[in-house]
């Protein structure tokens, strides 16, 4: 089977939320993907990785973010970032800067064309502005 492999393992990446998933990462994960965490705590986290790891290379710093982003005219809260494309883009360049490198998102939606919806103007309107 060609081409082979560059890896002889398979990637581990460790979710959790808590400091003791975050030293779990630094000591045996590749990457670090925590699920719905506040930017706050994910800066807070992301420093605890680095003073863990020492010398030690780095996790991959990823996150599991619900995204809602509203219909015009409709003011909601619902999942992690929410708001206008120009809103969501600038969180998640925020996350970013706080070490985000991979972002996994999924979209808090009414039904099937809502959905839709959220994942169009994500593409066309947020995805732009994430640097």
């Amino acid at each position: 089977f060609e081409p082979k492999p560059e890896r002889t393992s398979i990637p581990l990446w460790i979710g959790g939320n808590t400091p003791a998933a975050v030293r779990r990462a630094a000591r045996v994960g590749d990457a670090w993907s925590p699920y719905g965490i506040g930017l706050e705590d994910y800066r807070a986290s992301v420093a605890l990785l680095r003073e863990t790891v020492q010398d030690q290379p780095l996790p991959l710093l990823a996150a599991h973010l619900m995204i809602h982003l509203p219909a015009k005219g409709r003011q909601t809260t619902r999942g992690h970032i929410s708001g206008s494309p120009a809103e969501v883009g600038e969180t998640i360049n925020q996350y970013r800067q706080a070490g985000l490198q991979y972002l996994v998102c999924g979209f808090e939606a009414d039904d099937v064309n809502d959905f839709l919806r959220q994942v169009r103007v994500f593409a066309e309107a947020v995805r732009p502005q994430v640097v």
